[in-house]
């Protein structure tokens, strides 16, 4: 259904949004001639288009209330021959605004749209849109076949035909439409799962299961779209769009070569170098891409390309400066010899890039400590190897836990892996991983996401079939692949991956004695041929292969190498060209400049040379990816941006982004990737998913330009959120259910144990009634699932004098929190409070203004870690006098991931929780409360019991010291005792929906104090839903009011609205009234590392011993409730 969502005000970064509407317009081409009625000058022509601009960019903001007032003026301005044009926008905008009289009003300016231009098919199709909504299906259904009938075209029209027919029952109709549909538009996904039910409905299982297989093959396909009830999904008559079109993409290719002539590389005093003649069946040098000094220009790294002084190959360093290049002879660098591959990639992630040279003997990990400055680590990393032969290399985040790891093949022992621990060191453990190759000579590795579970998987080509496919099962777990077999027995010589035709499916192409082939999932990873090459491709020192867009069309061409030069192949096998060389020796490098790909390769005993980028090319972008904004920030992704995949949208046309090796090896390069638009002028988004599995939108980026993209810092999990209404607005309170997160990653095959209940006291005065009920949401604005058994309110009228907290925290040991009630009448404020280096913190913790005590984080390896952090608070009377002392502690905590929880287990770094210390007379400190918790997440208010027999005589001062972030705003003490005259009274729960709403914008603020704005929901958000049903949207109440295990799931963008009645009582003059919501529940987020993550089930459960009638109520309302499927965006 359309639900309410207010008022939309561009209060969020448009780059984040997913939708967008093309706002490169040309002129409205609609001016009347002089004297015609309605006709305007020139100058007001121009304010049209321009006011038509704005509305258009607006609506793709979801700015509905700016866009609305836009098109007002303009119908109010427009000619006559554009004002049913303009009605007809108008409506749409009122139509997703939806305050108070916009849905009449809209239906109005359609009706008027159709009695004076009955040929427009935008007026029916969106009234049909609002009689839908409304449940009016017979009526809807009429104009929606009307809409088909006339335009056979409109995938959304048939669409929505067979939603009417389902409605009345008719599901064989249904199934038609659906299937018409998919005909006319195979990337719809609804009509899959429309097929899928109806299927089922009529008793045709094996069509529903190919239906529903269907619907969820599309799920990773950037092209594959949903028909919702939301702008941007509800089809193309329902966008608003200026009245020009845009400028064409697929433009004609300037003319010339795509390529020029080769020349030799122009390297100053080149001449004096002592290139190395390489006999026949002599290891090649290999050519590697780095900006080494970060000036914007691609220096280069050659291996084995000059003779050095003791016969070995030597490597050289040339560093870009002018259009020449200029060796570095003092370099460290430019000194090794007998390397076989330069990984390059920052390994400790302080901004600089760092290499590790694979060579034939002990390994070197090179760091960089300043621009140019070179140190050798590698006896401290622990990463040499010994002294095998090494082959390949790739430098990779393998265990997706935010470093970058490394991975060795050698022609003469195992494959090696080295684990970072992000502490300098390494560790080795292929065997253990069960990816060592069986000892046997590999050539190459190869490392892509095969199997479509957002995780990097392994291709070992050993230097006879056959080879191995390992799929990564995550934490440290490989298995041996089913399925590949055709594959690992081929022979190749050269492998690269991409998403080529871009439905979110890695191919593979090779090139080996048959040829050039690819291979995918579509085609069961059995071979299709796509073109002959020469026996150079056999030679593994000479096969290269590499997946470039060669003239700026946005689609990856084959660049192969051969016996002497190289080819650029399309993805038919067709040879577009092909570029001589004599004498050239090794796999070819490529260099991706402002003009696209250009090609280097070493010579025999002469210079290298490089085809520069010829004329007949369109505008490219230079795009380059980092994990990391700043040194203050969060980072979740390797700062290089290694692993970055996804792709572009320009016009009606999608290109895919390479991975971050498109080059076959050996050696991998690190420099921004070069992409075109088919002559458009800019990529109107770019999609990314990042190593860590974080979605990522970017819009409107130009081409000719280069664009240094980084990870958005946003909060990828938490738990569901609470808004309250205040009597104005509904107001973010916190978080709900920290305790409640399911597969939380400790380690390896350790997970935390969820507690599936918590209570929370809101904060005094803050709950109001509307329309006489009172008002909850639970909302999810992030990649998770929330599974809510029960929900209640209840109000505690406290007499004059007393108040209450609740037994309420993160616990980590004995005795853990219980969620009741304590009174107190006695608080007590702390006379002095310091930090860990004796500074006065006392302001900060005296009273509760978000204003908490300083924490230092030196090391920032592991998000929600600090250094260790102490309060030492000074009291004014012993507290051991106290009867049942209580700590209450108003804070929040900057919470870990699985990602990064596994990191820390990996690097022997412990999350230590908070523990509790009392200072004796004696002036010895002794332990109270270890590790007795924390707040389960954003700011509210918690507390502690304290054992009184542990408090040692005399006691005045307490010590807190953790080393997780926890920012401590109010601390005190507390003296509970009870309190017989409190009177309880539960809420009523009368209503409870499931609605889909938007993304609530985060808002961080100083010490990472984050609130959530409702009054700020764009309707998508860098967000997938994990596959799986979740409870339709509408009527919720049968699952939430009573803990019974039935449980109301929502996803991203979705919310649980409950209202209650009012108590009868009121509290008695003088007393106090205050509220507890009361939530029985689960979240689950997408981490990589989280247990069964990506997926609904199974479905957690709090009572496992329930009767069979039990069981068997909870399992009809998950089939009457829970049928909505979704996966993905």
């Amino acid at each position: 259904m359309l639900s309410e969502r207010g008022s939309r005000r561009q209060c969020y970064d448009s780059t984040r949004i997913i939708a967008l509407a093309s706002l490169v317009m040309a002129s409205l081409g609609c001016q009347q001639g002089p004297g015609t009625p309605g006709s305007t000058p020139e100058s007001a022509t121009i304010d049209l288009t321009e006011s038509y601009n704005r509305a258009v960019g607006q609506m793709g903001q979801f700015d509905y209330d700016g866009a609305v007032k836009t098109l007002e003026t303009l119908l109010g301005a427009a000619p006559a021959a554009m004002r049913t044009t303009v009605q007809t926008d108008l409506a749409i905008a009122l139509l997703n605004r939806r305050q108070g009289e916009d849905l009449e009003r809209s239906k109005k300016l359609l009706d008027e749209v159709r009695a004076a231009d009955p040929k427009n098919l935008r007026a029916p199709y969106c009234r049909a849109l609002l009689e839908y909504n409304e449940g009016a299906t017979a009526t809807a259904q009429d104009l929606f076949r009307l809409v088909a009938e006339a335009d056979p075209s409109d995938s959304y029209a048939r669409y929505y035909v067979g939603q009417c027919l389902a409605s009345t029952g008719d599901h064989r109709g249904a199934l038609d439409a659906y299937r018409e549909c998919q005909q006319i538009d195979p990337y719809l996904r609804s009509a899959y799962y429309g097929a899928f039910q109806a299927a089922q409905r009529l008793g045709d299982r094996e069509g529903a299961k190919a239906a529903l297989t269907d619907f969820q093959r599309l799920a990773v396909n950037p092209r594959a779209r949903l028909a919702e009830l939301k702008y941007t999904r509800m089809g193309p008559k329902a966008a608003v769009n200026s009245p020009a079109s845009s400028k064409p993409t697929g433009q004609i290719l300037p003319e010339g070569p795509t390529f020029k002539e080769p020349t030799p590389l122009p390297i100053e005093g080149g001449e004096s170098i002592a290139w190395r003649r390489v006999l026949p069946g002599e290891t090649t040098p290999s050519i590697t891409v780095v900006d080494v000094n970060r000036d914007g220009a691609s220096d280069l790294f050659i291996t084995g390309a000059v003779e050095g002084s003791s016969g070995a190959p030597q490597s050289l360093l040339l560093i870009a400066d002018d259009g020449k290049y200029v060796p570095q002879p003092e370099s460290p660098l430019s000194e090794t010899r007998n390397v076989a591959a330069a990984l390059w990639g920052d390994f400790d992630d302080d901004g600089l890039t760092d290499v590790y040279l694979a060579r034939r003997g002990p390994n070197q990990l090179w760091r960089q400590t300043e621009s140019g400055q070179w140190e050798d680590v590698t006896e401290s990393t622990g990463v040499a190897g010994g002294a095998l032969q090494a082959t390949d290399g790739a430098v990779y985040d393998l265990d997706h836990d935010g470093d970058l790891d490394y991975v060795i093949t050698n022609a003469d022992g195992p494959v090696q892996v080295f684990s970072n621990n992000r502490d300098g060191t390494f560790r080795e453990h292929a065997e253990e991983l069960g990816v060592a190759g069986g000892g046997r000579p590999t050539r190459r590795v190869l490392l892509a996401d095969l199997d479509s579970d957002d995780d990097a998987d392994i291709l070992l080509l050993h230097a006879e079939s056959p080879h191995e496919v390992l799929l990564n099962d995550r934490l440290w777990n490989y298995h041996a692949a089913e399925g590949f077999e055709r594959l690992t027995e081929a022979m190749i010589t050269a492998a690269v991956a991409a998403d080529v035709d871009v439905d979110g499916r890695v191919e593979l192409f090779t090139v080996g004695p048959a040829g050039l082939q690819r291979w995918g999932a579509s085609s069961g990873w059995s071979p299709v041929e796509i073109a002959s090459l020469d026996a150079g491709v056999a030679d593994p020192n000479q096969a290269a292969l590499g997946l470039f867009d060669a003239t700026g069309s946005g689609e990856l061409r084959a660049f192969a190498g051969q016996s002497e030069g190289w080819s650029v192949l399309n993805n038919d096998g067709e040879t577009e060209a092909e570029y001589d060389a004599p004498g050239l020796v090794g796999p070819f490098a490529v260099i991706n400049g402002d003009r696209g790909p250009e090609v280097i390769a070493c010579r025999s005993g002469e210079p290298p040379v490089i085809w520069r980028a010829g004329p007949g090319r369109h505008p490219f972008a230079l795009l380059s990816f980092s994990g990391r904004t700043d040194k203050a920030a969060e980072m979740r992704s390797n700062a290089s941006g290694i692993g970055v995949h996804g792709s572009a949208r320009f016009g009606e046309r999608w290109a895919p982004i390479p991975e971050s090796r498109p080059l076959s090896g050996p050696g991998q390069s690190l420099q921004p990737i070069a992409m075109g638009a088919g002559g458009a002028e800019k990529f109107d988004f770019i999609r990314l998913l990042w190593p860590d599995a974080v979605s990522q939108t970017e819009l409107d980026l130009p081409l000719g330009e280069r664009h240094d993209l980084v990870e958005t810092q946003r909060q990828a999990g938490s738990c569901p959120l609470l808004f309250v209404w205040d009597g104005e607005r509904y107001v973010f309170v916190a978080d709900l259910l920290g305790a409640g997160g399911i597969g939380f990653n400790l380690g390896r095959g350790e997970y935390y144990p969820a507690r599936p209940y918590e209570s929370f006291l809101l904060p005094e005065g803050v709950l109001r009634p509307k329309g006489g009920r009172l008002v909850l949401k639970l909302g999810e604005p992030m990649e998770e699932i929330c599974y809510f058994d029960a929900v209640r309110l209840v109000a505690y009228d406290l007499p004059p004098g007393w108040e209450m907290t609740l037994d309420e925290r993160f616990g980590a040991s004995e005795p853990l929190p219980t969620g009741e009630p304590r009174y107190y009448r006695r608080s007590l404020s702390p006379l002095a409070a310091s930090g860990a280096g004796e500074e006065d913190v006392l302001a900060a913790v005296r009273k509760t203004d978000r204003r908490a005590a300083p924490l230092r984080r030196r090391d920032r390896r592991f998000i929600g870690m600090t250094d260790p952090h102490t309060v030492t608070l000074t009291f004014d009377q012993p507290l051991d006098e106290l009867t049942a002392p209580t700590l209450l502690f108003d804070a929040w905590v900057e919470y870990p991931y699985s990602q990064t929880a596994f990191a820390a287990w990996q690097a022997d770094a412990v999350y230590t929780e908070p523990t509790l210390e009392a200072e004796g007379a004696d002036g010895r400190w002794r332990e109270v409360f270890a590790r007795f918790g924390y707040p389960a997440g954003t700011a509210r208010e918690s507390s502690a019991p304290i054992d009184p027999k542990r408090l040692p005589k005399g006691a005045r001062r307490l010590r807190l010291t953790t080393n997780m972030q926890v920012y401590w705003d109010r601390l005190a003490i507390v003296d509970a005792e009870p309190c017989d005259e409190v009177i309880r009274s539960p809420a009523k729960l009368v209503a409870a929906s499931v609605a889909d709403v938007g993304f609530s914008e985060r808002v961080v603020g100083p010490q990472r104090h984050t609130v959530y704005d409702y009054g700020c929901r764009p309707p998508f958000g860098d967000a997938r839903h994990p596959r799986g049903h979740y409870t339709e949207f509408g009527e919720a109440l049968e699952l939430v009011e009573q803990t019974d295990d039935a449980l109301a799931i929502i996803g991203p963008g979705e919310e649980l609205h409950l209202e209650f009645d009012r108590p009868s009582n009121s509290p008695p003059p003088g007393w106090t009234r205050r509220w507890v919501v009361e939530a029985d529940g689960w979240c689950k987020d997408a981490d990589l590392f989280t247990q069964d993550a990506g997926t609904v089930q199974p479905l957690p459960r709090n009572l496992p011993e329930a009767d069979e009638a039990s069981r068997s109520r909870r399992e009809t309302l998950h089939r009457q409730y829970n049928t909505r499927y979704r996966d993905g965006y």
